[in-house]
């Protein structure tokens, strides 16, 4: 299902932003957050992320397997630019 996806623009205290999609109860007011667009996955949203931020964690309500806190683990992607 594609799903519209945004990354916020503040950094956490872990040193990422994180990932929402469109229909996510966290999802951040507009003027703070980056719309990167529609996706078909998960995998898709995060690469393209990376293009504004190098650290970019997903949100652990909606996109919890590219969470970065301890004990999830984290999806590795490899980013060729």
């Amino acid at each position: 299902m594609k799903l519209r996806y945004f990354v916020s623009v503040y950094e956490q205290d872990d040193g990422y932003h994180q990932m929402h999609h469109e229909n996510c109860t966290r999802l951040l007011n507009p003027d703070k957050r980056i719309d990167i667009g529609v996706h078909e996955s998960l995998e898709e949203a995060m690469l393209s992320a990376h293009y504004y931020y190098t650290g970019v964690s997903g949100c652990i309500h909606c996109c919890k397997p590219c969470n970065t806190e301890p004990g999830i683990p984290e999806m590795h992607l490899t980013i060729v630019k």
